[in-house]
Order: structure tokens, then C-alpha cells, then sequence
């Protein structure tokens, strides 16, 4: 299974590639916006952060759990481009927000990550916060 979702995120990498490269912003900045598209969309956008050398990634609303939490910590942890990731209102937990903390302390890129209308309780707050807090010190 996991084979057969790679070889659709790497299909819909090359059906959007094309559509990536006309988009021009200002300043030179990619910025990919991904609402409600389901598994398949979540991953392709991942894989296509380093790819298109993406800054801004906003994902809101697409039901984000625990596995694609994996694989947005395994980006993370990349330290790609990525200044600002928008991960607003989906189903992260204090588990997802414990595998994040522990990318975003290997990132010195990221300048703005937007957790909020999520379920994070205390528990994931104060995880998120840490490594927050250590780059800050």
C-alpha cells in the first residue's frame, strides 16, 4: 500500500509541475495551497516542498493525523526553504505535535508554524513550545 501511494504522490508531482512552474509570485516565492484534497494531495505537496523549492505550504483543513504527521516531521527535519506552514484545523494530537517538536529541532528555517483549531490539549502545546524556546535561549 505504502508503495502504491508513493508512486501517486510522484504522479501527482508530475501533473502539477507544470502548473507550478507558471505561477509567478512577487519575490520570487512558491507558495503551494492545498484545501481538503485528501491523503493523496497531502503527500504529493511533502514530497513537493523540496521539489519546487516551496516557501510557504498552507494545508488546512485536510484532516491531518499521525501518519501524515510523520511525514511532515520528516520534512521538517529536511530543513527545506519552507518559511511558513499552515497546518490549521486538522486532526493533529499531542502525538503529532511530539514528532514535529522533535523536527523543528533540526530547522532553523521555518518562521511561522500555524497549529491552531487542532487537537493538541496542553500536552502538545507545551511540546511544540520547546524547542521554541531552546532556539530562543
Amino acid at each position: 500500500m505504502a508503495i502504491g501511494n508513493e508512486v501517486i504522490a510522484n504522479n501527482q508531482i508530475k501533473s502539477n509541475k507544470s502548473e507550478n512552474r507558471k505561477q509567478k509570485l512577487t519575490n520570487n516565492t512558491s507558495r503551494y495551497d492545498l484545501e481538503d484534497k485528501g491523503p493523496n494531495y497531502i503527500r504529493c505537496a511533502i514530497k513537493s516542498v523540496e521539489f519546487f523549492r516551496i516557501k510557504h505550504l498552507s494545508l488546512p483543513d485536510n484532516m491531518i493525523g499521525l501518519e501524515e504527521a510523520k511525514l511532515l516531521a520528516s520534512m521538517i527535519r529536511m530543513n527545506p526553504l519552507l518559511k511558513t506552514l499552515n497546518l490549521e484545523m486538522n486532526n493533529l494530537d499531542s502525538d503529532c505535535a511530539k514528532l514535529i517538536a522533535e523536527a523543528l529541532n533540526h530547522n532553523s528555517n521555518l518562521a511561522l508554524l500555524n497549529i491552531s483549531f487542532n487537537r493538541l490539549a496542553d500536552l502538545g502545546v507545551t511540546l511544540l513550545l520547546r524547542p521554541l524556546i531552546k532556539a530562543r535561549i
